[in-house]
């Protein structure tokens, strides 16, 4: 591990985008396949309030030194 803070920066925002994606994102069509969803605003995102508690361990193993 070089840099935890990265390491572990994403891995918190790789779980919050699949967080994200499972409930909140769908493409929504009408009759005739018109998406309903044609901007950007039109989409829900998780807020921090729907987040789970993310605790991050760490699993180590040494190597031998050549």
């Amino acid at each position: 591990m070089v840099n935890r803070t990265i390491i572990e920066g994403q891995i918190r925002g790789g779980l919050v985008q699949g967080i994200g994606t499972a409930p909140y994102e769908e493409i929504p069509y009408i009759e005739g396949g018109q998406p309903v969803t044609g901007r950007l605003a039109d989409y829900l995102l998780p807020g921090a309030a729907e987040l789970p508690a993310i605790k991050i361990g760490h699993l180590r193993t040494p190597t031998a030194a050549s």
